[in-house]
């Protein structure tokens, strides 16, 4: 939608993007002077999508050739925090996974007769992981440079606010799977019409901090992002 309409942004809400942009530049004085090392170059491939051949590029933050591992920084307002596992006592199965706590002391449980649980005392914590965007951002820059005859097999993000750093590593998704999501995706991108709005619980907050959401709620007929599904 950014594509279509035109819009303006604060200059203070760009704060994150300026660090990026510091970060982007120290890493990319760091591999001049590292032959083993690429920062801020971009790589290109030809996928194929309704029919016709794209050309798709990227540009990692930084690549170490020798240790075949790729970089890339990730400002933020604040870093992951534990990663919270809520399970059903009774069923073993999982209720609900992610960084956030359940804020409320009952949790609603589908799973047994109860109905609900203490939220405290059925959940674990465990390190912090990455988001699954930025998963999916590296397992596409490993295969993007494996077109181009630099081998990667391992990534890792560093998570950036601003009082800390946090390093992360990332269990890459497999090359196939990989491939299948970018051919998805570029169909969408490639197709006639815009694509639809953003359902994935994961990846509705975007609408809460994009600049054109009224011209895509105006398009979509009602609510967009998280307030869509509650």
């Amino acid at each position: 939608m950014k594509l279509e309409v035109d819009y303006q942004v604060r200059p203070r809400e760009l704060w994150w993007a300026y660090r990026g942009q510091l970060m982007h530049g120290i890493a990319a004085a760091y591999a001049a002077g590292d032959l083993n090392s690429i920062a801020e170059r971009r790589f290109s491939m030809v996928l194929e999508a309704n029919g016709a051949f794209v050309e798709i590029s990227g540009q990692p933050d930084l690549v170490y050739v020798d240790r075949r591992m790729v970089i890339d920084f990730k400002t933020t307002k604040a870093v992951p925090g534990r990663w919270r596992t809520y399970t059903c006592p009774k069923s073993e199965t999982v209720i609900r996974e992610g960084p956030f706590a359940w804020r409320n002391k009952y949790l609603p449980c589908p799973y047994c007769p109860d109905g609900e649980h203490v939220a405290r005392e059925v959940v674990q914590e465990s390190a912090p992981r990455p988001y699954r965007t930025h998963v999916q951002q590296v397992s596409a820059y490993r295969l993007l440079l494996g077109e181009n005859d630099v081998p990667v097999e391992r990534a890792q993000v560093i998570y950036q606010d601003m009082a800390q750093q946090l390093p992360i590593d990332v269990e890459l998704l497999p090359v196939d799977e990989t491939l299948s999501l970018l051919q998805q995706r570029l169909a969408l991108f490639t197709a006639p019409d815009l694509p639809p709005v953003l359902t994935d619980p994961e990846q509705t907050w975007e609408c809460d901090f994009c600049p054109v959401r009224g011209a895509c709620e105006r398009l979509h007929g009602g609510p967009v992002g998280r307030e869509a599904n509650s």
